[in-house]
């Protein structure tokens, strides 16, 4: 993998990431539940973002996040996951 976005001092908030040898882009997000718990993932640059994010629903269990949509799909590289 190689770095493909450098941390600044002067823009601190700036997003850093890798691009894999599949070429994803893979940034590390902190997703926050309304208690306030924390879980560190790892996301997919998407250019078709939509404003929506999909997450294993381990996760959402264990934050305590309310359900928007469910859906079943799979991965490559990956076993079937529910989302």
């Amino acid at each position: 993998m190689r770095v493909i976005w450098v941390l600044s001092a002067i823009a601190s908030s700036m997003i850093t990431g890798v691009v894999t040898g599949d070429r994803q882009a893979i940034i590390r997000l902190m997703v926050r539940g309304p208690a306030g718990q924390e879980q560190e993932i790892e996301a997919i640059i998407d250019t078709g973002f939509d404003g929506w994010l999909s997450l294993p629903s381990s996760i959402v269990v264990r934050l305590g996040l309310a359900w928007r949509q469910r859906g079943r799909a799979l991965l490559r590289r990956r076993p079937r996951e529910r989302f």
